[in-house]
């Protein structure tokens, strides 16, 4: 849904990251295989690629926090592209830890990347964070 309002206000185009192996539907099963690639260092397979990633200036990136982390698939995005003249705008959903800590790594992993301020709206209030999204949105200049 954030992407969505994202694509929306700014003219954007989607593209969904997906990994070549994808992830249980079952509750327990999906959290024990995400902490697993953590405590690995995993870099999942994606399926698909961005064939026109050279023409894009701007790059909103949006995942789920797990951990106060992003998903290991989001990694394996960064590190597939040169991303040094971009910038790289993080959004995110949470359960209760926001962005900060997600953004950091980010930015640790990535420090030749330009990292803008990202957003975070809890997971069981997206449908309300609409109002705060374009506030964050027009901070970053996008009206």
């Amino acid at each position: 849904m954030i992407a969505e309002m994202i694509a929306e206000q700014t003219g954007g185009a989607l593209f969904s990251i997906q990994t070549e192996v994808g992830y249980p539907n079952v509750y327990d099963e999906h959290t024990a295989f995400a902490t697993r690639e953590v405590e690995e260092g995993a870099r999942p397979t994606l399926m698909t690629d961005v064939a026109e990633m050279t023409e894009v200036d701007v790059l909103f990136i949006g995942f789920p926090v797990w951990w106060n982390r992003a998903p290991r698939a989001g990694l394996t995005f960064l590190e597939t592209y040169d991303l040094t003249d971009k910038q790289i705008i993080p959004f995110a959903t949470h359960g209760g830890s926001g962005l900060t800590n997600s953004q950091n790594e980010l930015q640790t992993l990535y420090p030749a990347y330009d990292f803008l301020e990202g957003f975070a709206a809890r997971a069981g209030s997206v449908e309300n964070a609409e109002p705060n999204l374009l506030n964050w949105l027009d901070e970053l200049g996008y009206e």
